[in-house]
């Protein structure tokens, strides 16, 4: 082994074993990021100023290019939702339908719905105060609330097909695919996360309720009260908007930022009458600036990524992955799933990898006859298990917002985002694509 590759290999995995452990101490990846891109530089023989100004900066602008609109508008989405009471509308009829006492079902579900119509970040903010009620109200620990929303926000809706997810759109421009990439594959993975989580999340409340572990945040809890409830909108006035964004993407193939900003305007359209033209533009003004915080740590990961590629460590694999004999399908899980956990962030991990990545796909889909669909599912999978470690920009953007801590909220998230994505991946849309399902 040249000491050039040992010494990458040494810089890059304590780099990386730092974010975590820092990050799941509530430090920010705004400050950590450009001090692990010194240690990589110098451990890599890139050189500081050529590492941190040029690779660094350079995956932090491309980063920006590929997803700013993105996070923006899906932010704007969600604060929309929130002002017109649609997250809570959404919230209750589901509750109607299954009873308080399933709270995190409901919180989940309310989570992924949004999720389907494009609001991965705007989602953390639309859909925890709506979770507060329902875990006060069924007597349950907050500490479930950041688990049950992950799962639906970050696992399902930004890899199961037809989403409008950024994952999905990344893919498509790399691959040349559609929406509805590795179909029966990617709908077989998504089933199982949800009832996985479903179950999962029922249980462990009651666990920590016989234990004592319930409710106790009770200054927190937004009111909730008839008069509020009056002023909720019909469920079918709070979904039309997600269903907006869902055909702007799948079917009219419209660019995600402008699919989610339709979505935006329809749902602003169904209750323009209640506010004034000039508390509107306060509404998309703070949902819109809600994204740049979580967007910001995202891509200070990604720039990590960009350097990376330039390191002794990744060009070696590189070159080992374009002749390698591995199956093509088992290559997509893997790579994702080592690179979004060096990035934290899957969103991160394909614009990082793909460039670099797609020409050895496009290459083993001509020669080796396997589906280009079904790659680009199982790269999506792969990208949301490993992601989701404590360095994870958005885990980090929802502790603060939700009052909480790694210590306290991660280990649901451990399960439901990580456990649950790793064996919808290799045991559930593996072994169907290796079947000849696409």
């Amino acid at each position: 082994m040249e000491i050039s590759f040992l010494l990458s290999l040494i810089g890059l995995v304590t780099a990386v074993v730092l974010l975590i452990y820092l990050c799941y101490n509530e430090y920010q990846p705004i400050i950590l990021a450009p001090l692990a891109a010194i240690l990589i530089s110098t451990t890599s023989g890139i050189g500081i100023t050529e590492g941190v100004l040029g690779h660094f900066a350079q995956g932090f602008a491309n980063m920006s290019r590929n997803v700013l609109f993105v996070f923006v508008c899906s932010t704007l989405f969600g604060g929309i939702m929130v002002a017109t009471k649609s997250t809570h509308a959404i919230a209750k009829w589901i509750s109607s339908k299954i009873g308080y006492k399933y709270a995190p079902t409901i919180i989940f579900l309310s989570s992924l719905i949004l999720g389907i119509g494009g609001m991965n970040a705007g989602a953390w903010l639309t859909i925890y105060p709506v979770a507060m009620i329902l875990c006060s109200k069924a007597n349950y620990s907050k500490d479930i609330i950041l688990g049950a929303i992950m799962s639906g926000t970050f696992a399902i809706s930004l890899s199961a097909p037809f989403m409008p997810s950024p994952n999905n759109a990344l893919l498509m421009s790399f691959l040349g695919t559609g929406p509805d990439a590795g179909l029966v594959p990617g709908l077989a993975a998504a089933f199982f996360m949800m009832i996985a989580t479903i179950v999962y999340l029922e249980v462990q409340v009651r666990v920590w309720a016989k234990k004592g572990r319930v409710f106790v945040e009770w200054d927190e809890v937004p009111k909730d009260n008839p008069e509020l409830e009056a002023e909720y909108p019909p469920v079918w006035k709070a979904i039309t908007p997600i269903l907006i964004v869902l055909f702007a993407f799948n079917v009219l193939r419209w660019p995600l930022p402008i699919s989610i900003t339709c979505g935006a305007i329809s749902s602003t359209l169904f209750s323009l009458k209640k506010f004034t033209p000039k508390e509107w533009l306060k509404v998309w003004e703070e949902g819109a600036n809600h994204g740049v915080g979580p967007f910001i740590n995202l891509a200070m990961l990604a720039g990590i990524g960009t350097l990376v590629m330039h390191t002794p460590v990744f060009v070696s694999i590189l070159g080992w992955l374009a002749t390698s004999n591995i199956h093509p399908y088992v290559l997509a899980i893997v790579a994702a799933n080592v690179v979004a956990m060096c990035l934290g962030s899957a969103s991160s991990a394909i614009a990082v990898a793909m460039p670099a990545l797609a020409p050895i796909f496009h290459d083993m889909v001509a020669t080796r006859g396997v589906c280009m669909g079904n790659i680009h599912r199982l790269f999506n999978l792969g990208s949301i298990g490993l992601d989701t470690l404590p360095h994870n920009g958005g885990i980090i953007a929802c502790c603060r917002l939700f009052n909480t801590t790694h210590k306290k909220s991660y280990p649901v998230v451990f399960l439901t985002s990580i456990v649950e994505a790793l064996a919808a991946a290799f045991l559930i849309a593996l072994p169907l694509a290796l079947l000849g399902f696409n």
